[in-house]
Protein backbone atom coordinates (compact mmCIF):
# COMPACT_ATOMS: atom_id res chain seq x y z
CA UNK A 1 0.00 0.00 0.00
CA UNK A 2 2.61 2.08 1.14
CA UNK A 3 4.73 1.92 -2.32
CA UNK A 4 1.49 1.78 -4.66
CA UNK A 5 0.73 5.52 -2.70
CA UNK A 6 4.44 6.65 -3.69
CA UNK A 7 4.02 5.42 -6.90
CA UNK A 8 1.16 7.19 -7.76
CA UNK A 9 2.92 10.60 -6.30
CA UNK A 10 5.73 9.90 -8.33
CA UNK A 11 3.80 9.85 -11.76
CA UNK A 12 1.01 12.13 -11.15
CA UNK A 13 -1.72 10.04 -10.56
CA UNK A 14 -1.98 10.98 -6.57
CA UNK A 15 -3.94 13.69 -8.09
CA UNK A 16 -7.17 11.37 -9.79
CA UNK A 17 -9.98 11.09 -7.47
CA UNK A 18 -10.52 7.48 -8.70
CA UNK A 19 -6.92 6.71 -7.02
CA UNK A 20 -7.66 8.64 -3.76
CA UNK A 21 -11.06 6.56 -3.83
CA UNK A 22 -8.81 3.51 -4.33
CA UNK A 23 -6.31 4.55 -1.80
CA UNK A 24 -8.88 5.22 0.76
CA UNK A 25 -10.38 1.77 0.31
CA UNK A 26 -7.45 -0.33 0.29
CA UNK A 27 -6.53 1.30 3.51
CA UNK A 28 -9.90 0.71 4.91
CA UNK A 29 -9.40 -3.20 4.22
CA UNK A 30 -6.13 -3.43 5.77
CA UNK A 31 -7.14 -2.09 9.09
CA UNK A 32 -10.44 -4.67 8.55
CA UNK A 33 -8.20 -7.15 8.91
CA UNK A 34 -7.13 -7.38 5.24
CA UNK A 35 -9.06 -8.71 1.72
CA UNK A 36 -9.07 -12.34 0.98
CA UNK A 37 -8.23 -11.47 -2.40
CA UNK A 38 -7.06 -15.14 -3.43
CA UNK A 39 -10.33 -16.97 -1.39
CA UNK A 40 -12.30 -14.09 -3.81
CA UNK A 41 -10.28 -14.90 -7.06
CA UNK A 42 -12.90 -16.63 -9.99
CA UNK A 43 -11.90 -18.58 -12.88
CA UNK A 44 -12.33 -16.59 -16.68
CA UNK A 45 -14.87 -19.56 -16.77
CA UNK A 46 -16.88 -17.93 -13.55
CA UNK A 47 -16.71 -15.05 -14.54
CA UNK A 48 -18.03 -15.52 -17.86
CA UNK A 49 -20.59 -17.31 -16.86
CA UNK A 50 -21.64 -14.19 -14.41
CA UNK A 51 -21.59 -12.31 -17.38
CA UNK A 52 -23.75 -14.39 -19.33
CA UNK A 53 -26.56 -14.95 -16.72
CA UNK A 54 -26.67 -10.92 -16.58
CA UNK A 55 -26.62 -10.13 -20.04
CA UNK A 56 -23.88 -8.09 -19.26
CA UNK A 57 -26.06 -5.80 -17.33
CA UNK A 58 -25.33 -4.17 -13.70
CA UNK A 59 -28.01 -6.09 -11.01
CA UNK A 60 -28.64 -3.02 -9.43
CA UNK A 61 -29.47 -0.37 -11.80
CA UNK A 62 -29.35 -2.20 -15.64
CA UNK A 63 -26.78 -0.66 -17.16
CA UNK A 64 -24.27 -1.86 -18.88
CA UNK A 65 -21.75 -3.91 -16.27
CA UNK A 66 -18.26 -5.62 -15.93
CA UNK A 67 -17.40 -6.30 -12.59
CA UNK A 68 -18.09 -9.61 -10.72
CA UNK A 69 -18.92 -8.54 -6.90
CA UNK A 70 -19.50 -11.58 -4.15
CA UNK A 71 -22.80 -10.66 -2.58
CA UNK A 72 -21.67 -11.41 0.42
CA UNK A 73 -18.54 -13.36 1.73
CA UNK A 74 -15.99 -14.70 -0.49
CA UNK A 75 -18.22 -18.00 -1.97
CA UNK A 76 -17.36 -18.51 -5.42
CA UNK A 77 -20.97 -20.06 -6.16
CA UNK A 78 -22.85 -18.47 -8.66
CA UNK A 79 -26.02 -17.52 -6.54
CA UNK A 80 -23.20 -15.47 -4.21
CA UNK A 81 -22.28 -13.62 -7.45
CA UNK A 82 -23.46 -10.69 -9.15
CA UNK A 83 -22.80 -8.37 -12.23
CA UNK A 84 -22.28 -4.65 -11.11
CA UNK A 85 -21.10 -1.43 -12.62
CA UNK A 86 -18.33 0.56 -11.60
CA UNK A 87 -20.77 3.22 -9.98
CA UNK A 88 -22.93 0.21 -8.37
CA UNK A 89 -19.59 -1.54 -7.43
CA UNK A 90 -18.31 1.20 -5.45
CA UNK A 91 -21.27 2.54 -3.81
CA UNK A 92 -21.61 -0.74 -2.23
CA UNK A 93 -18.21 -1.09 -0.59
CA UNK A 94 -19.10 2.78 0.63
CA UNK A 95 -22.31 1.44 2.37
CA UNK A 96 -20.56 -2.31 3.55
CA UNK A 97 -17.57 -0.17 5.10
CA UNK A 98 -19.06 2.68 6.66
CA UNK A 99 -17.25 5.57 8.31
CA UNK A 100 -13.99 4.31 11.19
CA UNK A 101 -14.04 5.80 14.75
CA UNK A 102 -12.03 8.17 14.94
CA UNK A 103 -9.82 6.71 17.15
CA UNK A 104 -8.63 4.58 14.04
CA UNK A 105 -8.61 7.38 12.00
CA UNK A 106 -6.12 9.10 14.18
CA UNK A 107 -4.00 6.14 15.38
CA UNK A 108 -3.75 3.94 12.24
CA UNK A 109 -5.14 5.51 8.77
CA UNK A 110 -3.52 9.11 9.08
CA UNK A 111 -0.09 7.31 10.11
CA UNK A 112 -0.66 5.18 7.38
CA UNK A 113 -0.94 8.46 4.74
CA UNK A 114 1.35 10.25 6.25
CA UNK A 115 4.35 7.41 6.05
CA UNK A 116 3.41 6.96 2.68
CA UNK A 117 4.01 11.00 1.92
CA UNK A 118 7.39 11.18 3.49
CA UNK A 119 10.39 12.08 1.49
CA UNK A 120 12.27 9.15 2.82
CA UNK A 121 10.79 6.05 2.91
CA UNK A 122 10.71 4.70 6.81
CA UNK A 123 11.51 1.14 6.03
CA UNK A 124 13.14 -0.55 3.26
CA UNK A 125 9.90 -1.40 1.67
CA UNK A 126 8.40 1.75 1.45
CA UNK A 127 11.07 2.39 -1.57
CA UNK A 128 9.12 2.12 -4.71
CA UNK A 129 12.12 -0.42 -5.89
CA UNK A 130 11.25 -2.72 -3.59
CA UNK A 131 11.08 -6.67 -4.52
CA UNK A 132 8.80 -8.42 -1.70
CA UNK A 133 9.34 -11.57 -4.24
CA UNK A 134 13.02 -11.67 -3.63
CA UNK A 135 12.10 -10.94 0.20
CA UNK A 136 9.94 -13.78 0.67
CA UNK A 137 11.53 -16.17 -1.36
CA UNK A 138 15.40 -16.32 1.01
CA UNK A 139 15.88 -18.70 3.15
CA UNK A 140 14.46 -18.08 6.19
CA UNK A 141 16.84 -17.72 9.34
CA UNK A 142 14.62 -15.56 11.80
CA UNK A 143 11.93 -16.89 14.12
CA UNK A 144 9.73 -13.98 13.01
CA UNK A 145 9.40 -11.52 10.20
CA UNK A 146 10.23 -8.52 13.04
CA UNK A 147 13.38 -10.20 14.10
CA UNK A 148 15.08 -10.59 10.28
CA UNK A 149 14.28 -6.46 9.29
CA UNK A 150 15.82 -5.65 12.72
CA UNK A 151 19.18 -7.68 11.84
CA UNK A 152 18.90 -7.69 8.00
CA UNK A 153 18.27 -3.91 7.66
CA UNK A 154 19.98 -2.08 11.17
CA UNK A 155 23.06 -1.32 9.05
CA UNK A 156 21.65 -0.18 5.78
CA UNK A 157 19.96 2.36 8.03
CA UNK A 158 21.92 3.47 10.46
CA UNK A 159 21.35 1.78 13.54
CA UNK A 160 18.62 -0.20 15.46
CA UNK A 161 15.53 -1.08 12.90
CA UNK A 162 12.01 -0.59 14.95
CA UNK A 163 8.52 -0.55 14.13
CA UNK A 164 7.44 3.15 14.10
CA UNK A 165 6.61 3.72 17.91
CA UNK A 166 3.01 5.38 16.74
CA UNK A 167 1.71 1.56 15.89
CA UNK A 168 2.83 0.28 19.33
CA UNK A 169 1.65 3.04 21.32
CA UNK A 170 -1.49 3.77 18.72
CA UNK A 171 -4.76 2.67 20.95
CA UNK A 172 -7.43 0.82 18.61
CA UNK A 173 -4.48 0.39 16.10
CA UNK A 174 -5.81 -3.74 14.77
CA UNK A 175 -3.39 -5.91 17.28
CA UNK A 176 -3.71 -8.83 14.44
CA UNK A 177 -1.51 -7.05 12.38
CA UNK A 178 2.25 -7.07 12.92
CA UNK A 179 3.69 -3.45 11.82
CA UNK A 180 6.98 -5.28 10.31
CA UNK A 181 4.82 -7.38 7.63
CA UNK A 182 1.94 -4.44 7.41
CA UNK A 183 3.35 -2.87 3.96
Amino acid sequence: MIRYIRRTQEDGRIEDGDIQEAIDIKVAQILGGGYPKTARRLTVQIRQQVIEAAKGRCAICGSLANEVDHIMGSSAELSNLQLLCHECHLDKTHVAMGPAPELLVEGAYKPIIRRAHNLEPNQPCDTTSWDHRRWATTEPRYATVGEAWRREFSEELGGAVTPPSLFDAAEGFPRHLDPWTWY
